[in-house]
């Protein structure tokens, strides 16, 4: 295979988001088999002066180098810096030249993404495939950022940048595609992303004293921290909260809600950030994504995955995970009493008709298995973004 993929990612590898991961575990199955594949990430340093510039969320290495070489498969990659991006250094020579050796560019749709390689390292490949891992559309808006994010995606300026008759653009839900369409239809599919269902397989079922709920994710606005956190407020005042234990894994700027109630109520367990959080999922009774946007969300794909309800909010990307009232429940996003609702009717289901809650987590599984495992979802990116020339 004499095929030459590279992936571009303003972000670092070790941030180890949604996109970060995508790339690495799709890029490892190219390149076993037989494709040529390399990375082109920004610096650490680049990526933490950046979010402290445009007040994003706090940059972290949440992914080891050594994880990146185990987990991933990636040994090595280049990075550019600030300085690369501006000045003819050696670095920025050889990531010019990897790039225009490319036979596809596999990047994402954000603006920082795109304009460094469309405009900075001035390459010309035969094809750019841009995978939409950021929202074009926030559902909830609720500061001028965001406000200003919905203008920008959806202008003649982001247009103008993405579409061109060689590039490919790979959208993980329909919605986006609609919105898309509206300037230009053509090159544009729809394909989510995969998921290893057999690394996260199905659990085991067994009645206990208490029902565990479980929170795995980035602590952001973007995750509705902030919500979980006044629900869980109004449940504590509820009789059946203590038949309750709330978990909380991951990390972020927000995390100091979950740090609260951890030493605020003795059922409620702040865990911090986990590599691995199979065994969590497995422990779960039901898991809480009340994200205010995603594009497509994967703690809510692996704890399905796992054959946990989820409840979610009804928005573009979990709501393609997941059957309302059959796998789980999507709720209205920044509605805190609805989420506060929806936890206690999982509760009285799992309390009163324990069979009907096991077949909702099986249900869940089965969905993932049959729509999202990642071999078949793989095939199909392989076609639309290498084979399809």
């Amino acid at each position: 295979m004499d095929k030459k993929v590279v992936f571009f990612d303003f972000a670092n590898l070790n941030y180890g988001g949604g996109c970060e991961k995508n790339f690495m575990k799709f890029g490892n199955w190219l390149f076993k088999k037989g494709y040529d594949v390399s990375f082109v990430t920004g610096s650490h340093k680049l990526n933490k002066w950046l979010s402290e510039v445009i007040n994003s969320d706090e940059y972290k290495k949440n992914i080891s180098d050594q994880d990146l070489r185990k987990v991933f498969g990636v040994k090595d990659y280049l990075k550019f810096s600030l300085v690369d991006l501006f000045f003819p250094t050696k670095n920025r020579r050889q990531i010019k030249r990897t790039l225009k050796e490319a036979d596809v560019i596999v990047s994402k749709n954000e603006v920082f993404d795109i304009i460094p390689l469309k405009f900075l390292f001035f390459t010309s490949p035969k094809k750019i495939v841009f995978g939409f891992h950021t929202p074009l559309y926030y559902p909830v808006t609720r500061d001028f950022k965001s406000k200003f994010h919905n203008w920008l995606y959806n202008s003649f300026i982001y247009h103008w940048m993405i579409f061109n008759s060689r590039n490919r653009l790979l959208v993980l839900t329909y919605d986006d595609k609609k919105l898309l369409s509206r300037a230009n239809p053509k090159n544009i599919t729809v394909i989510p992303n995969p998921l290893d269902t057999k690394k996260f397989y199905q659990k085991e079922y067994k009645m206990r004293d208490k029902f565990k709920v479980y929170f795995i994710g980035r602590m952001t606005e973007q995750k509705g921290v902030d919500i979980l956190y006044e629900s869980i407020i109004l449940l504590s005042k509820e009789k059946e909260f203590e038949n309750m234990e709330f978990y909380f894994i991951g990390s972020g700027n927000q995390e100091h809600y979950f740090i609260e109630l951890s030493n605020s109520f003795e059922n409620c367990h702040f865990l911090g950030f986990k590599t691995d959080v199979v065994k969590y999922y497995h422990d779960a009774d039901i898991l809480i994504a009340p994200s205010r946007w995603e594009t497509y969300c994967y703690s809510v794909a692996e704890a399905a995955s796992c054959g946990v309800p989820v409840i979610a909010s009804n928005i573009p990307g979990p709501n393609q995970l997941i059957i309302n009232n059959k796998t789980g429940l999507l709720i209205k996003p920044n509605e805190v009493n609805e989420l506060k609702q929806a936890i206690f009717n999982l509760y009285s289901l799992w309390k009163n008709n324990y069979k009907d809650f096991v077949l909702n987590g099986i249900s869940a599984r089965k969905y993932i298995v049959d729509n999202f495992e990642e071999d078949l979802i793989n095939k199909r990116v392989e076609k639309f973004i290498i084979q399809n020339e």
